[in-house]
């Protein structure tokens, strides 16, 4: 497997880590969306889901809804990179529960955020590349939207999420 890195923008980090919080102790999850970039993937937008149920330790996908979001980010000139969640209390490593569902979409980024109750907040993005493959860590760089900007080549007038 080629090694890449996972890019997001502080903007978009803010994001996250302000629904995390907000939801706290209940998990979120959500849909990453953004260009190919550098050595890997920008996010440069990124669609909460309300799911089918969301518990303190589990949240289950509508798929119908993930299809929609992926459809809609499509049309605005995005590539789907995968999703982001949290793990109210606990580090941010995949559960038997994410894993299952890496192997059912391989190649999807997962972001999973951790949370504790202090407020501490924790990032780390897994891949599964294909079916047989091993769980892969994928490092994550924070960049400033200048920087952003500048190497997609994007001007102001862009519809910019960060």
């Amino acid at each position: 497997m080629n090694k890449f890195n996972l890019y997001i923008t502080k903007g978009i980090v803010k994001q996250i880590e302000d629904e995390v919080i907000k939801s706290y102790p209940y998990e979120v999850c959500g849909v990453m969306m953004g260009r190919s970039f550098n050595d890997g993937f920008i996010v440069l937008k990124i669609q909460q889901m309300e799911g089918l149920s969301r518990h303190k330790w589990a949240f289950e996908i509508n798929i119908r809804e993930w299809m929609t979001i992926i459809r809609e980010g499509r049309r605005e000139g995005y590539r789907y990179i995968g999703l982001y969640h949290s793990h109210p209390d606990a580090q941010p490593i995949p559960s038997n529960a994410d894993i299952h569902r890496m192997l059912e979409c391989p190649g999807e980024i997962w972001l999973i955020v951790s949370i504790f109750r202090e407020g501490k907040v924790k990032m780390a993005a897994y891949t599964m590349p294909s079916a047989s493959s091993a769980l892969a860590r994928i490092p994550i760089e924070i960049v400033g939207r200048e920087i952003a900007k500048s190497e997609l080549g994007i001007n102001n007038d862009f519809t910019f999420f960060i």
